[in-house]
């Protein structure tokens, strides 16, 4: 009788487990499916996607703060290429276990521009691995945000992307915010390591790389997939990386917590990209810049959380008409032309 209980309890058991590996298995089927680079989606979706990668970049830059504050001595060089290796090492397992192809780089179009992204991403970050160091967080992403007046002359015409007067008036109201942000910047800084001139410095080579890194991307999203794009600018960053950090002599910097923060920022950056590479593809750059600035107030919000910087008034109100707007756009999205 006892052995009947037991017996019946195990089936029940057994039943069970495989049923929740079913729904686990279907929930993990429908998350993937979700964010398919190549799934249709509602005007509202494609915003909700530059969410997502605003998001993980805001995550990303955080935890290089964490780096400038806790492990000073590190080199941004050293924490450049921890974080291209691991973003290498993240696509190739996505690749190899979900059966995709590898594309061979003798098979991309434009060499050339695969080359200037892979270039421009890792002056991008390097530039403002070391601006943090510099800066308050919120400024330091900042001045990546003054490229949306070059990208989206991009837009218009290079790319031809259709937009509408909302685009263009949430656009001007993001980048007066983002000018009143940067210029509230003060020698009052709490940062022990403020230095306005190098801050100025790395931020306007971050300017420069976040503009070339943003045209060449939505250049090449129509040729290679996001999975794809991730690893070739991981795997040749890295590359640019371990030749610099030789010749510097900072190849190797190990202390347990800053590699285990080296590789979460390499995780971060990872699905920033990721979700930036499906962006880009399925929105205009004018949408996309909009939201983007969104990463100002996450900025201000990690800096005043965890870092006790400063915020002044003027950067409150600037948060304000960044976050409003965006709010309004995604309640309230404008419909785009998908120009896959």
């Amino acid at each position: 009788m006892n052995d009947n209980k037991n017996l019946k309890s195990e089936l029940i058991k057994n039943d069970f487990q495989s049923e929740t590996k079913v729904g686990n298995k279907y929930i993990f089927s429908k998350f993937i499916e979700y964010f398919d680079p190549e799934r249709e989606r509602t005007d509202r979706e494609r915003l909700i996607v530059s969410l997502f990668s605003n998001f993980f970049f805001a995550l990303s830059n955080l935890i290089l703060k964490f780096i400038s504050k806790y492990y000073p001595n590190a080199s941004g060089n050293t924490t450049t290429l921890y974080r291209f290796i691991i973003m290498s090492l993240i696509s190739y397992l996505y690749l190899y276990l979900r059966k995709l192809e590898f594309i061979p780089i003798t098979n991309v179009k434009s060499k050339f521009t695969l080359g200037i992204r892979i270039l421009s991403a890792y002056i991008t970050v390097l530039a403002l691995t070391n601006s943090v160091f510099y800066l308050r967080l919120g400024t330091s992403i900042a001045f990546m945000f003054i490229s949306p007046i070059f990208t989206s002359v991009a837009s218009i015409y290079i790319f031809n992307d259709k937009f509408k007067q909302q685009n263009v008036v949430g656009l001007i109201l993001c980048i007066v915010a983002m000018l009143m942000i940067t210029s509230s910047e003060s020698s009052g800084n709490d940062n022990p390591n403020f230095d306005i001139r190098f801050g100025l410095f790395w931020g306007t080579l971050s300017t420069i790389g976040t503009i070339a890194m943003v045209i060449t991307t939505k250049m090449l999203v129509k040729d290679i997939d996001s999975i794809n794009l991730n690893y070739f600018i991981g795997l040749y960053s890295s590359y640019i990386g371990i030749l610099l950090c030789s010749v510097t002599g900072n190849l190797i910097y190990f202390q347990i917590g800053y590699i285990l923060l080296a590789c979460l920022n390499g995780l971060t950056f990872w699905c920033a990209l990721y979700f930036m590479n499906i962006s880009l593809k399925i929105n205009n750059l004018i949408a996309v810049s909009c939201i983007g600035f969104l990463s100002l107030v996450y900025a201000f919000g990690f800096g005043l959380i965890f870092f006790n910087e400063g915020l002044k008034f003027i950067d409150v109100i600037a948060s304000f008409i960044i976050f409003s707007f965006n709010i309004y756009s995604i309640i309230f999205p404008v419909p785009q032309i998908n120009n896959k």
